[in-house]
């Protein structure tokens, strides 16, 4: 060969070569035999209709970085698998390349993944529905009613899992190992004889922006049973338990960031949360409220979970807690944003791990200088001291103190009991006079403010704290008489003299 001819055919190899599109039926007959001729980078187009059959059922991807993708969206085309088999097996090491878009599959059996199985590989798949499968091993355990991801990192987005069933766990889905994504999913009306009707996931899973409402276990999860990973912006409402955790149940350590627990229920304990064997979620910025019965329990070898910035009926200690009715529009409506008068508003922690720049719906995360509870951000905010900024605004700026930490501006908080008393001594040191000035029976947790002779330079900022007393010390004070008052409360004053 030419040494020209060697450039020429090299040049050529260099330049990639165009997708191909495959058409089923109209050039192939089946699905797998498309996916059979296709190349790295070719898209399988599959007509309108409904396929079922060898070929048709089961599908392997063999690897590939191809698409798979319907013509016309879920609506229009689907796997029917007449409990033949799976929709599709991805499991031979294929990554995000491989694509599977917008498939209907229905009435699969298999014992791992009634409609998807991804084992050793992490596909990309989106816009399907995952409808009336089943896991099962003939009628023992399977994992996956829906989808089951096991050593994968797949990326499932914008996907309806509905209405599957595993006679073991995951009702929808199985994830065991890897670090699967689920973006904007629906899971609901699913089911498992063991743990998780809507959810297992022993893996650091992540589920962003994610529904899970109305599954069921026959034992322990309704919504999430052993479940670990993150779960952020997600709507946790309606899950059912027959024994314990009507929402979760976990032996892990999952992460709840703006997360929402409603109307779930447990026929044992924990209608919200139950933790056993070591297992200790970490809850921030979220909402659980009207579970049953009992929000957060721990079982005999659970740990207590640990919330901060988080409103939770009952109460529970943490940071930033309340316990205080979140006033959501309509909660049984699916309706969960925050009203104008609700206490969550600003409520939340904006230096909180994985924080989100959008909420479930896609808005702005943060709209009013601090973030909300809950998973949808409310254009309301609370403006105490009516100067048409948001009290949250007037804090994060400077134009207003929280000594209390109270998460209002102290100037709209109440600071007298009107027993208040304050006490002043006056003791002589090499360094100088040092008086010191303690405030008794004051408001609990009142923010307060202490002068010294009249002057604003001297204000000491204080919180009376849960026993209503607060102490401050100045230092190099003169020699002579000195009052010191609260300037939040009329008449409150003490007086004292440094001797020589």
């Amino acid at each position: 060969m030419r040494k020209s001819d060697f450039y020429v055919v090299t040049l050529l190899a260099a330049v990639p070569c165009p997708a191909e599109i495959l058409r089923v039926p109209q050039q192939y007959t089946t699905i797998q035999a498309a996916v059979n001729d296709a190349l790295n980078g070719d898209i399988v187009l599959v007509a309108d209709g409904r396929y079922s059959g060898v070929g048709n059922v089961g599908v392997t991807i063999h690897g590939k970085a191809i698409t798979v993708r319907s013509e016309g969206g879920p609506e229009a085309c689907t796997i029917d698998c007449r409990q033949a088999g799976n929709g599709f097996t991805i499991e031979r090491l294929e990554g995000p390349g491989c694509r599977l878009e917008g498939f209907t599959i229905t009435n699969g059996y298999a014992r791992d993944g009634g409609a998807i199985y991804c084992n050793d590989a992490s596909p990309t798949i989106s816009d399907c529905v995952m409808v009336n499968n089943r896991a099962s091993n003939n009628g023992l355990a399977g994992f996956g009613g829906g989808i089951a991801c096991e050593d994968s990192n797949a990326a499932v987005m914008d996907c309806l899992i509905l209405n599957n069933r595993s006679d073991g766990t995951g009702g929808g889905v199985h994830c065991r190992r890897g670090s699967p994504t689920f973006l904007g999913c629906r899971i609901a009306g699913n089911s498992a004889y063991f743990r998780g009707g809507g959810i297992t996931s022993e893996s650091d899973a992540t589920f962003f922006s994610c529904v899970i409402e109305d599954n069921r276990s026959d034992t322990w999860g309704g919504g999430l049973g052993d479940v670990n990973g993150s779960f952020i912006n997600c709507a946790i409402i309606r899950n059912h338990a027959d024994r314990h955790g009507g929402a979760i149940y976990t032996e892990f350590t999952p992460y709840l960031l703006n997360c929402v627990l409603y109307g779930n229920t447990a026929s044992g304990f924990g209608g919200g949360i139950y933790t056993e064997d070591g297992g200790r979620p970490t809850i921030v910025n979220s909402i659980l409220w009207g579970d049953f019965p009992g929000e957060l329990v721990r079982g005999p070898e659970g740990l207590d979970p640990i919330v901060s910035f988080s409103t939770v009926q009952g109460g529970w200690p943490g940071e930033g807690n309340l316990d205080a009715d979140p006033q959501w529009v309509d909660p049984d409506g699916g309706d969960f944003n925050l009203t104008e008068m609700s206490p969550c508003l600003a409520g939340g922690d904006n230096e909180a791990p994985l924080l989100p720049d959008e909420d479930i719906d896609g808005d702005p995360r943060i709209a009013n200088c601090r973030v909300d509870m809950g998973v949808q951000e409310s254009p309301f905010y609370h403006d105490c001291n009516l100067n048409h900024e948001p009290d949250a605004c007037d804090l994060y700026d400077g134009r207003s103190r929280d000594v209390n930490k109270n998460r209002v501006p102290d100037e709209c908080d109440d600071h007298c009991s009107g027993r208040d008393s304050l006490r002043l001594k006056c003791r002589s040191r090499r360094s100088g006079n040092a008086l010191t000035a303690t405030l008794r029976r004051g408001l609990p947790n009142a923010p307060v403010t202490l002068q010294l002779d009249g002057d604003p330079g001297t204000n000491r900022y204080l919180s009376t704290g849960n026993s209503g007393k607060a102490r401050t010390k100045w230092t190099a004070v003169a020699f002579g008489p000195h009052e010191v008052c609260v300037t939040e409360c009329d008449g409150v004053c003490g007086e004292a003299t440094c001797r020589d």
